[in-house]
């Protein structure tokens, strides 16, 4: 906390670290898969990123951060945390099965991310992050160009939305609180503001499209 408050004395705005990937904690399922026990799994490296530069893949399980563990995305958000804009860091990953260990330096978090993690509510009360729609989640998520909503881009296990059949890759278009509400969202604004009247503890509505398949589910947000 004392960093990024020193980040905001000394620039006029939050900086935070950060390295460019979409991540997705491990089920049990999922370790059997790829044959490891812990770790975080990287589903996407954005382009131009320094994850990117350092050779990152998707589908690499990343273990550690400068040597300590770590066992959820919220585990590998801290450590990076911890670091300074521009700071080499070492990652060690299972890669197609063999360890390796990877250092690259940090960069500053974009934008758009900052504004999901500075709000951060659709993370405390539904165990997800979600993202606007850009070409290159179109192209990753297999979207309609041009599709309006916010795409899913991690799902914390056994979180609210995972227990709702909530999956990486979903594209919510709406988030009802009561019958009058509508609740449409067309972008990552509208779905953060649509959140901040939620309360923890209230059912939410929510209109998720999965693949070709577009439905109402109900989300008990956590206390």
């Amino acid at each position: 906390a004392k960093r990024l408050l020193d980040s905001l004395v000394q620039y006029g705005e939050i900086r935070r670290p950060w390295i460019g990937i979409y991540m997705q904690e491990l089920t049990p399922e999922l370790e059997e898969k790829f044959g490891v026990k812990k770790g975080v799994l990287v589903v996407n490296v954005i382009k131009g990123s320094p994850a990117d530069k350092a050779s990152i893949q998707a589908e690499d399980i990343i273990q550690k951060v400068n040597g300590k563990p770590v066992d959820s995305g919220l585990d590998l958000r801290e450590e990076i945390l911890k670091t300074e804009i521009g700071e080499e860091i070492t990652l060690t990953l299972v890669r197609k099965g063999k360890e390796m260990n990877i250092t690259f330096p940090t960069g500053q978090e974009q934008e758009e991310i900052v504004q999901i993690t500075e709000g951060g509510l659709s993370e405390r009360l539904l165990g997800i992050q979600v993202h606007s729609i850009n070409p290159e989640l179109e192209k990753e998520y297999d979207l309609k160009e041009g599709e309006k909503g916010v795409v899913v881009i991690e799902v914390d296990s056994g979180s609210p939305a995972a227990q709702a059949g909530i999956n990486v890759g979903d594209v919510i278009k709406a988030v009802r609180l009561d019958p009058v509400d509508e609740g449409e969202v067309d972008s990552l604004r509208e779905f953060e503001e649509a959140m901040r009247k939620v309360k923890p503890g209230d059912t939410v509505a929510l209109r998720v499209r999965h693949g070709i398949v577009t439905m109402w589910v109900t989300v008990l947000t956590q206390k």
